[in-house]
């Protein structure tokens, strides 16, 4: 419209002699500064933060010429960044002094100063007190609340930050804890804090938290029997670990800073020569993801640093068999016990292409027993801990599922901690999957997929007009399938640019809204394992007669399966009814559209748990069908061969009497042999004999005898 219609209306009107309508239409062509504006913001919002401030400022321009200097979408476009940049000047003078550089470190906070009185020309504090934090805090406070302002200072103060700490860590230790440097105190500030110390340590050293577990595992009374295996696998291996910032295409550890403003970042990699923390997290909430297998170092350094509970990690590698003589039976364990812990189940469902067509039995079978196996293997080897060979990453299954020779499904879990910091200020959510390291292509591994003959189904998440806005995604680092195919689970994307659908100011303070995204996919892959056995049914219920019998095994494996996953879902629920109580923060300012998101998520729990006794139920009836089934099939083959039975009894009463006459004139004797009897005497003697027996047969005897004795007694 703007590029030629909408001048040609304006020369319309010149021609016309309308002189006055078309100097307005012509104008209005110049106004594209909102075109300007929109672009701008567009960029922003996909990173190109170089091109999105060339725009605005074109946008500036466009309006102060054709609007004016009083216009309101004048100081839309124009933030104020004054203020911001005196702050983070100062910062920029306290990171010189950091490295030794005083000189260039006054010139900094002179500048820092002199920005500030521009901005407040009548204030009279002096310089000297810019060398502490509350007169900065006091003094160059952004007092601008645009967006676009508020956005600049967030990644300015983060950017200070990290370097800052990075210098830090170089300077006084090359192992230091994942905790943050404390901020110094001084004067009334650290008196005040001294006087309110407490006892209990605000975090361990890694050594500190193996040896806590290790006495917690000892103790006479045996209460911590079950944290023996976690005990030792702490305590046997080094206690340091090290978190690398530069992200690559295997993170295993990653880490959200949930800030009011853009979520910070961390990951760390298997290619770390040296296990040493790095000292730059800073102490606000946060949601950390552990993906696949982690060694003794990691969970050191992690539970020592946000004091996690030990029981998290103790269940979370409890893979020893039910039936484990060591087993004190204790899990699953009371709701009450255990509010701040979830475990998710998550199923990736798995497709053979080479697969026949025609099922057979016997192969089923087959798979289904070398996933018995291979699964019990699989245990046994993560249940070793200390003397496991699993690495770091290495991705782990719960359950392995054959349902015939095309479809198999992998369980999998998603293990959530909530753990309130001291004085229960903050908030860190640990997020542990099971997925990690694609799994290894061997034949031995029934679940692992070979391209192009298996593959991988993806979870596939439902929202409301998802597909029009691809584009916010396209190009996304999370994007490994282009990396590794169908063979990556989907699981293991989970930790990539999480919490994109969710608010920043609802997470920093809800914790259970955090985990909104985490409930999603793990609901949404549980759908699409019922789905599944939904049509498997569908398959096993309408088998020809002839093969009902084969539905059987596969009917009764559908039914164990279904009620594993009863239990878990309602252990699920459970969970998320504990997230109402106060151990879970909330956040009171937003608390309509947390709830709205915590009741979706209960309400899509409630829903998978229907489902599944809706499914439990049709397999148990249709177990009863095929049992009547089976049943009535005998009984029928039974009742026909009781009729070839009677026939054959029939002619066993004409020819035994014929058999009895035959051999009676075959003996032996003198009165037979000096005799010369015709056949005729033969058949004389067999057809009475013959008649009694038929009357024998056909008359009820022992009534007519009942009959005749209760005439005699008199009875009727």
């Amino acid at each position: 419209m703007l590029g030629w219609p909408k001048p040609n209306f304006g020369f319309m009107y010149w021609l016309k002699g309308d002189l006055a309508a078309a100097k307005t239409t012509l104008v209005e062509v110049l106004r594209t500064g909102k075109i300007l504006y929109g672009l701008c913001n567009l960029l922003e919002s996909l990173g190109r933060f170089d091109e999105s401030l060339d725009f605005h400022l074109r946008c500036l321009e466009q309006y102060k010429k054709v609007l004016g200097m009083n216009h309101h979408r004048v100081g839309d476009s124009r933030p104020y960044l004054a203020s911001e940049l005196a702050r983070t000047t100062f910062k920029r003078s306290k990171l010189h002094r950091l490295m030794g550089e005083n000189k260039d470190a006054d010139e900094v906070l002179d500048k820092a100063y002199s920005i500030r009185k521009r901005l407040s020309p009548g204030d009279t504090i002096p310089s000297e007190k810019f060398t502490e934090d509350p007169a900065l805090d006091g003094i160059t406070k952004p007092v601008d609340t645009h967006a676009q302002g508020n956005k600049a200072l967030a990644q300015s103060e983060r950017s200070l930050l990290f370097l800052s700490t990075r210098l830090t860590s170089d300077q006084t230790s090359s192992t230091m804890s994942l905790a943050p440097a404390a901020p110094r105190l001084r004067g009334s500030q650290a008196k005040a804090t001294k006087k309110k110390q407490n006892p209990q340590p605000d975090r361990l050293r890694p050594e500190e938290y193996a040896n806590a577990v290790l006495g917690y595992s000892k103790l006479s009374t045996g209460a911590g029997q079950n944290h023996i295996s976690l005990a030792q696998y702490l305590h046997d291996r080094p206690a340091t670990v090290r978190l690398d910032l530069r992200p690559n295409s295997e993170e295993f550890v990653t880490l959200y800073l949930l800030g009011i403003e853009q979520i910070a970042r961390q990951s760390s990699s298997q290619s770390s020569r040296h296990h040493s923390p790095s000292g730059g997290d800073p102490p606000e909430n946060c949601i950390i993801f552990l993906r696949g297998f982690m060694t003794a170092q990691w969970i050191n350094n992690i539970g020592a640093r946000y004091l996690i509970d030990p029981e998290f990690f103790c269940r979370h590698l409890d893979f020893s068999p039910v039936d484990d003589n060591a087993s004190a039976f204790s899990i699953p364990s009371l709701p009450s016990s255990c509010v701040h812990l979830i475990e998710l189940p998550v199923f990736t469902i798995g497709k053979r292409t080479g697969s026949t067509s025609q099922l057979r039995v016997d192969r089923i079978d087959q798979l289904r027993r070398e996933g018995v196996i291979s699964l019990s293997s699989h245990y046994h080897e993560i249940s070793k801990l200390s003397s496991s060979q699993m690495q770091l990453g290495d991705s782990m299954v719960r359950n392995f599922y054959v349902f015939d020779e095309t479809y198999f499904a992998i369980e999998q879990r998603i293990s959530i901690c909530l753990q309130r910091a001291r004085g229960q200020k903050s908030f860190t959510l640990l997020v542990w999957l099971d997925a990690g390291t694609d799994f290894p292509n061997l034949t031995t591994i029934p679940w692992s997929v070979r391209m192009p003959e298996s593959y991988y189904l993806p979870v596939i998440r439902h929202k409301p007009n998802l597909a029009l806005k691809c584009h916010l995604f396209a190009g996304q680092p999370s994007d490994r399938m282009g990396i590794s195919g169908d063979k990556i689970q989907s699981l293991s994307n989970l930790s990539h640019d999480y919490g994109r659908s969710l608010r920043p100011k609802i997470k920093a303070k809800d914790a259970f809204y955090n985990l909104n995204e985490i409930f999603n996919f793990a609901a949404s892959s549980q759908v699409q394992f019922l789905n599944l056995i939904d049509a498997k049914l569908d398959s096993y219920i309408s088998r020809p007669a002839d093969q009902e019998y084969e539905s059987l095994p596969d009917l009764k494996y559908t039914k164990e399966m279904l009620y594993r996953h009863l239990q878990k879902t309602k252990q699920v629920l459970e969970s998320i009814r504990n997230t109402r109580l106060s151990t879970w923060p909330k956040d009171g300012s937003d608390s309509s559209k947390a709830d709205i998101a915590a009741k979706s998520v209960e309400q899509d729990y409630e829903h998978i748990l229907e489902r599944t006794i809706s499914l439990h139920i049709r397999t148990t009836e249709a177990i009863t069908v095929l049992m009547s089934s089976m049943s009535i099939s005998e009984s029928q083959r039974a009742i026909g061969q009781a009729q070839r039975v009677g026939k054959l009894t029939f002619l066993a009463f004409i020819f035994v009497p014929l058999s009895f006459t035959t051999s009676f004139f075959g003996m032996n004797v003198t009165q037979i042999e000096d005799t010369n009897l015709g056949i005729w005497s033969w058949f004389v003697m067999s057809a009475p004999i013959v008649g009694l027996v038929f009357t024998l047969y056909f008359v009820d005897v022992a009534f007519l005898w009942d009959k005749h004795v209760r005439a005699r007694r008199g009875l009727s």
